[in-house]
Formats: C-alpha cells, sequence, structure tokens
C-alpha cells in the first residue's frame, strides 16, 4: 500500500554475487543497473532528484 507523497519501486537482485548487484526501477523515473551498494545508493539519489523531492520532504519513520 502506498500513501500520499510516497512512490512505487521495483528492485531485482542478482544472486551468488560478490557484492550487491541488480536493476532497480521507480515509478516515474528511468530504470538503472547498478554494481555494488555505493552504485545503488546513487541511483536511489538519482530517481528522488528526477522526481523532484525536496531534500526535507522524507521524514523518518516514528
Amino acid at each position: 500500500m502506498t500513501t500520499p507523497g510516497m512512490v512505487r519501486a521495483q528492485l531485482e537482485l542478482s544472486p551468488a554475487e560478490d557484492t550487491i548487484r541488480g536493476r532497480l526501477a521507480i515509478e516515474g523515473a528511468q530504470s538503472s543497473d547498478f554494481y555494488g551498494w555505493i552504485e545503488l545508493i546513487n541511483v536511489l539519489n538519482r530517481a528522488v532528484n528526477a522526481l523532484g523531492a525536496q531534500p526535507d520532504r522524507f521524514q523518518e519513520a516514528e
């Protein structure tokens, strides 16, 4: 279930690799392949920025 202000993301992971690898698809943004944790974080940041999110838009869960 999504709530207002949230977007749906689909993460595909490749098993049996030496590090995390896969593809991330976020609605409203182009899907991207990644290799490694830092690339995954960068893909997430680019997708959020492409959606026009403001840095303070996301609040920590209570």
